[in-house]
């Protein structure tokens, strides 16, 4: 999407300068950045972490798609962050 998305984000350019973890945009960002990291580590986490948000009774058989689907998510953010810079100033 680089140069292709019309889309007006509160932060313009994520690689600017050094986001305040402070602030809610470095807080989001850094928040991101342990997720990714802790999850390149240990991939099988992927299975217990979908089921933070809330429990997933309905189709127990899906917990593995949406495992995928967890980990394929954070690995394209990571790609998004890579080289932003998120730390208290």
């Amino acid at each position: 999407l680089r140069g292709k998305d019309s889309t007006v984000y509160g932060v313009p350019d994520l690689n600017a300068a050094t986001l305040d973890t402070r602030q809610a945009e470095g807080q989001q960002v850094r928040s991101f950045q342990i997720a990714i990291a802790r999850l390149s580590k240990r991939p099988e986490l992927a299975k217990a972490l979908i089921h933070k948000p809330g429990p997933l009774y309905d189709d127990p058989s899906r917990h593995d798609d949406l495992a995928d689907v967890y980990r394929r998510g954070l690995e394209e953010v990571g790609r998004l962050l890579t080289g932003v810079r998120a730390a208290p100033s």
